[in-house]
This record gives structure tokens, sequence and C-alpha cells, in this order.
């Protein structure tokens, strides 16, 4: 069996590559179901995602709105 080593190439990131950020950037859709204590921890990453700059969308049920609202 061989060991082969891989190079890898790594690019720093100097702010110029704003078409290869906006690229990066994902819409994403998170649907909930559960109790406020089942949905709560997907609240706190939609809200990490939306500080990442990607466009985050919960489906959530209508007793959740004001607190998906607020993300």
């Amino acid at each position: 069996m061989e060991n082969q080593a891989e190079d890898v190439n790594v690019e720093q990131d100097n702010g110029n590559n704003k078409k290869e950020d906006n690229m990066n950037k994902k819409k994403i859709f998170i649907p909930l179901i559960g109790t406020l204590g089942d949905c709560k921890p997907y609240f706190i990453l939609a809200k990490e995602l939306k500080n990442r700059g990607h466009t985050v969308c919960l489906g959530v049920h209508k007793r959740f709105e004001d607190q998906a609202k607020a993300i």
C-alpha cells in the first residue's frame, strides 16, 4: 500500500473575492415541527447562517411565527 501526498492550493482571502463570496451564499429552507424546545436550536442555527450571509427561510407552526421573524 502506497501513501500519496496531494498538493493543496490555499488562497488567502484579501477581500477582493466579492463574486466568489456571492457564489458561496446559499438559500436555505429549514422545516420545523415540534415544541419550542425542539425548534429553538434551529432558530439559533438560522440566525448564525444569516449572520454569515445566507438567506434562511424557516417553516414553522403559526405559534412560533414571532420567534422565526425575530431572526
